[in-house]
């Protein structure tokens, strides 16, 4: 037996990946993004959204498969998800930094560490053994 809100969170993240997709390939076809991966997405949610979305902040990276993510309270952006208790808008655009020659992430942390300038920092700590 499936768990009802398992199920209504997993639906929902589809959701969000879904838009979240299909913002970032509108922004590639109009030239401000190059890839996926070379994309910073900012959310601007409200209500159920910011609720649902406030603890996965964090991860947003690397669940929508983007170099950066933000989320920030509604500011009236265009919802592109919205439910009878909240809306959500996402906007793509060009991340701060510098790609990682490892990760391939735009980072502002690449080159941070002397020892290895083509590195973000996470990356720089793996390579070098967890420093």
């Amino acid at each position: 037996p499936g768990d009802g809100a398992a199920a209504a969170d997993w639906g929902r993240f589809l959701a969000l990946r879904e838009a979240a997709f299909k913002v970032v390939e509108a922004a590639r076809q109009g030239g401000t993004v190059e890839t996926q991966l070379g994309s910073r997405l900012v959310f601007e949610a409200e209500g159920d959204w910011m609720e649902w979305l406030a603890p996965l902040a964090g991860d947003l990276p690397e669940l929508l498969v983007v170099s950066q993510a933000e989320l920030k309270p509604w500011a009236g952006g265009t919802p592109v998800l919205s439910t009878n208790k909240g809306r959500l808008a996402v906007t793509a655009g060009r991340p701060a930094g510098a790609k990682c020659s490892r990760c391939w992430l735009v980072r502002p942390t690449v080159g941070a560490d002397a020892g290895h300038q083509g590195l973000c920092e996470r990356c720089a700590r793996v390579v070098g053994g967890g420093k």
